[in-house]
């Protein structure tokens, strides 16, 4: 499974779990886990999902008790980087990626 799809999995599972700050990936070789990119804001209750360029968009979540607007972008090199807000804030929405 490429990285980012098991990258997804992992923010995923996280997400519905607990507040989440930092996101680990699993490594086939070696079976250990493997430190990545760390959000600005940890959260519970984002949506994530897989973009065609093989980022992973994380969008709003409960951050401090109260829903967030904010966008971050899981990148292939295991950086996090921040995309435009969201126009309102969300938490425990769902993300679906729409085809043309």
């Amino acid at each position: 499974m490429p990285r980012l799809q098991r990258a997804l999995l992992v923010l995923v599972a996280a997400f519905a779990v607990a507040s989440i700050l930092s996101a680990s990936l699993p490594t086939v070789h070696t079976g250990q886990w493997v430190n990545s990119g760390a959000l600005t804001e940890a959260r519970s209750g984002a949506a994530a999902v897989l973009l065609p360029d093989g980022r992973v968009m994380i969008t709003g979540g409960d951050v401090n008790g109260s829903p967030s607007s904010s966008v971050e972008m899981f990148n292939a090199d295991g950086s996090i980087t921040s995309g435009a807000p969201m126009s309102a804030a969300r938490s425990g929405h769902s993300a679906f990626l729409l085809t043309s």
